[in-house]
């Protein structure tokens, strides 16, 4: 797509990636471990991916002044004076951000303005899939992310004992999300406030389709926007719903298969070209008509409105505060 503007991603620590800022590019598929923070899996993917499509886009450590910055909310400094730039803050699981002209969110709930626009997450760099060797053996029940945030009643032992009963082992991999290899099917029910679920992308399910691998989710809204078929996962709240989905995968003839083909199919729709395109159709979009409508304002009026929205994107980080606690 050709933008009538170059974009700069701004990442404020460039010396993690050497290589970048000196002109060469990288597989994220083949260094995985290299996106463990949010900055990297969003400001770091996003300009590879498009930067191998043949976008203008720049890789920066500070906003460029007069044009288009796209950071992510870590680093939305306030000190650094963003209204000095054109500025599309990428608002992921944080406080809503306030000191920017146009939100990337990635859930659909978040989209309350003509100046949010819903991309999903980038699928996990590097996944390893079920080994097709496995079949449909269903004896390995992976969770793949901090034990912390796996909703109590599935940490208990007697959720473990009733598991074992059936021969499955519950594999919580806190470390490497890369692995489904020697999984059979996913559990991802979170133990987060309310509040945190309506910020939360879709991630777990999309990653589950591509790794092949039924998936047992709790009742999030990010899940449940792109959901289309009973197959695309069991919606889950609690160990008896676990138990009675891992059963049903077990008895109903081809059901199992059925969702594997399934997934396979729906992760085609949120692979790294679609979500690419997602992109380009921002950016050279919305993001470029208000980029044009900011370029006509006076220098004044922005410094005035910027007070206003640095006022604004510190209240958001108090409620976000009280609210992840409720």
């Amino acid at each position: 797509m050709n933008f009538r503007y170059p974009i700069y991603f701004v990442h404020r620590e460039l010396t993690k990636w050497p290589e970048l800022v000196g002109g060469e590019s990288i597989d994220p598929n083949n260094c995985p471990e290299r996106f463990p923070a949010g900055p990297d899996h969003w400001t770091i993917q996003t300009f590879l991916y498009l930067k191998r499509r043949g976008d203008p886009v720049h890789l920066v450590d500070d906003f460029v002044p007069g044009q288009i910055n796209v950071v992510y909310y870590d680093d939305l400094l306030l000190k650094a004076r963003p209204d000095r730039a054109f500025i599309v803050a990428i608002q992921p699981d944080r406080p809503r951000a306030a000191a920017c002209d146009i939100r990337i969110v990635q859930n659909r709930l978040q989209v309350r303005t003509e100046n949010d626009h819903h991309v999903i997450f980038w699928p996990q760099p590097g996944l390893r899939a079920r080994d097709p060797s496995r079949k449909n053996s269903l004896h390995r029940l992976g969770y793949l992310g901090m034990g912390i945030y796996l909703a109590k009643p599935f940490q208990d032992d007697v959720f473990r004992r009733r598991l074992a009963e059936l021969d499955i082992e519950l594999v919580i991999r806190e470390k490497d999300w890369t692995d489904c290899s020697d999984l059979d099917a996913i559990l991802a029910v979170r133990q987060v406030s309310p509040f945190d679920l309506t910020i939360k992308p879709a991630s777990k399910l999309i990653n589950a389709w591509r790794a092949g691998c039924p998936a047992l989710l709790g009742a999030e809204p990010a899940y449940q926007q792109i959901r289309t078929s009973p197959l695309d996962y069991f919606e889950i709240r609690s160990p008896d719903d676990a138990i009675a989905a891992i059963r049903r995968l077990r008895d109903e003839p081809g059901l199992m298969d059925q969702m594997i083909a399934n997934g396979r199919r729906r992760a085609e729709e949120f692979s790294v070209d679609h979500i690419a395109a997602r992109w380009e159709s921002i950016l050279g979009g919305p993001v470029s008509d208000a980029y044009e409508r900011w370029q006509r304002e006076s220098p004044i009026f922005r410094a005035i409105r910027f007070v206003f929205r640095s006022l604004e994107h510190k209240r958001q980080r108090r409620r976000y505060a009280r609210l992840i606690r409720t």
